[in-house]
């Protein structure tokens, strides 16, 4: 304590000394007043921690007629404050807590301060120092006092228990059934082995240090050892333990039949199955096709254990009546069979046919309509068609109608927008090749490009007899908007949703910026603003004009 410090509390003294005695001679005036000061208490959850662990300190604050309390604390090197509260309306800043309170007059106030500090994890053991100062200043002449309490954390060295060692000795082969015989080893260098706990990997488990057991099926099986010490600590050890069976002789099991449902008299139709060998030993077989009961073929196959081979035969149905046949394949532990139905030959193709779309290839504006004609090359006598027109793309265009010359009543259409399905018959014989069997009718519905593809197809000539289609040919369709100028459409020069060539010429220059100016009002161009918004701001004004003609020159450069 300076020396100027205490003149003052000896001046206080004094005073209150004498006025004392003139409150003793002239009675009692009032309650007394207690004496301007602070106090600071402190207390800690853990009076010892160790290294790396924290402790959390609870600082009573109190100040009496005074002003602007503060508390600061002060940690051993490396030691931080991780969190902290504080009652009041307290500022907290690098470890000081301040309060703005105070009157003429001083305030009588008390805080409680709640700090948790982080310990070093590389605190040596000892007693380390966690100090808090309060203060306060007197409201007359600004002067300053203060109080601490320092308290005392101690570090002590974390006790930490060594783990045991363990070890199996066992075989490491066995056979499926026999006994076998596993002992634990194991050492705990500050402590004692409390348990050994053993798991054979088969769902079986056993304790004890050593342990008898009967594996019952054939694998590859880790036995693992577990031991506990005194203090909770555990290790392990494993060993793998093969266990063999005898061989399970070979079996050749036939699966996956495939048999035609029905094949035309004459024909050659392929037979197929999966032979496996379930067993574990390879073995050969004499492998056989039959046909109501009688053997047509064989071949020999050689397999190994759990290995398996497609087996394929060629059925000559030239000598097979025209009914259902029973067809078996056969090995000499199992089979499989399923039917084929052979059918009479028909009669002799009365010719060969091209069938195509036409025309082939068509454009058209979004909003209009295209016809296609499924059209028969190569013969004036057709009686009959079926055949199926598919769109690959139906987001830019669908199938609306399919209309044929033929009567009322002797066709089958099918329309899902996507596909139609054409059946007819009866058509009209008095034409000349090539032959118009049905119009297909086109949406063209959003810009973009779709395929016409044309499947299935059958022709047939008035009595019947099938053509011979030698080819079929399909179509496409290019949508793409009203022309804004001209009779062209706009079309798309890259992968964008922007149709960069707005007048339709096949190119993109200074044209098409000028086409857009002077069109920017019209509705093909009002109704698609995304596929004229070339500055991408979701509208159509000079700006995209502007955009065109800056990136067709770019682009010209």
């Amino acid at each position: 304590m300076n020396e100027s410090l205490q003149n003052r509390l000896r001046q206080t003294a004094a005073t209150l000394v004498a006025l004392t005695l003139v409150l003793s001679v002239v009675g009692p005036v009032g309650t007394a007043v207690a004496a301007p000061g602070v106090t600071v208490s402190q207390t800690a959850d853990s009076a010892s921690v160790t290294p790396g662990d924290n402790v959390t300190v609870t600082t009573e604050f109190t100040v009496t007629e005074l002003n602007s309390p503060q508390l600061s604390t002060s940690t051993p090197d490396g030691w931080t404050v991780e969190s902290q509260s504080a009652e009041g309306p307290a500022a907290f800043s690098d470890g000081t807590w301040t309060w703005l309170a105070g009157d003429d007059d001083g305030v009588n106030v008390s805080y409680t301060v709640e700090y948790t500090v982080d310990v070093p994890a590389d605190a040596s053991p000892g007693d380390y120092t966690v100090d808090a100062e309060g203060s306060a200043l007197s409201p007359g002449d600004s002067s300053r006092t203060a109080a601490n309490d320092p308290l005392t954390v101690t570090v002590v060295k974390e006790e930490t228990n060594t783990p045991p060692t363990a070890s199996i000795t066992g075989p490491s082969s066995a056979a499926v059934g026999s006994q076998v015989t596993f002992d634990a080893s194991a050492a705990d260098t500050d402590g004692s082995i409390e348990s050994y706990e053993w798991d054979f990997g088969d769902g079986e488990t056993a304790t004890g240090q050593s342990v008898d057991h009967t594996f019952g099926s054939a694998g590859d099986y880790t036995v693992e050892l577990t031991v506990i010490d005194n203090d909770g600590a555990t290790a392990q050890a494993t060993q793998t333990v093969t266990v063999d069976a005898a061989p399970e002789p070979a079996s050749f099991q036939v699966s996956a039949l495939t048999v035609p449902s029905s094949v035309t008299q004459g024909e050659t139709a392929t037979v197929t199955a999966t032979l496996q060998n379930t067993g574990d030993e390879q073995a050969t077989q004499s492998v056989s096709l039959a046909v109501d009961g009688s053997q047509v073929d064989s071949q020999s196959l050689t397999l190994a254990g759990d290995a398996s081979q497609q087996v394929s035969f060629d059925l000559d149905t030239s000598g097979l009546a025209a009914a259902q046949h029973a067809v078996a394949i056969s090995s000499e532990d199992d089979s499989a069979s399923g039917t084929t139905t052979v059918e009479a030959a028909a009669d002799p193709s009365p010719g060969d046919v091209a069938v195509s779309l036409e025309p082939s290839n068509q454009t058209a504006a979004t909003g209009d309509e295209v016809t296609y004609d499924v059209v028969v090359t190569g013969a004036d006598d057709v009686g009959s068609f079926e055949g199926t027109v598919t769109l690959t793309d139906t987001t830019s265009a669908t199938i609306t109608n399919v209309s044929t010359p033929a009567s009322s009543g002797t066709e089958n259409i099918d329309i899902d927008g996507q596909s139609a399905q054409v059946e007819v018959f009866g058509l009209p014989t008095d034409t000349n090749g090539p032959v118009t069997v049905a119009t297909i009718t086109v949406s063209a519905d959003e810009v973009g490009a779709t395929n016409l593809s044309l499947s299935d197809a059958f022709v047939s000539d008035v009595a019947g007899n099938g053509y011979t289609i030698d080819s079929t040919s399909g179509g496409s369709l290019t949508v793409g908007l009203t022309p804004v100028v001209g009779d062209s459409t706009p079309t798309n020069l890259d992968d964008d949703p922007v149709l960069e060539d707005v007048n339709g010429d096949g190119q993109f220059n200074v044209g098409d910026a000028q086409a857009l100016f002077y069109n920017q009002d019209s509705p093909v161009v009002e109704n698609n603003v995304d596929r004229f918004d070339f500055n991408d701001d979701g509208q159509i004004n000079v700006g995209d004009a502007q955009a065109a003609f800056y990136q067709a020159v770019i682009s010209e450069s």
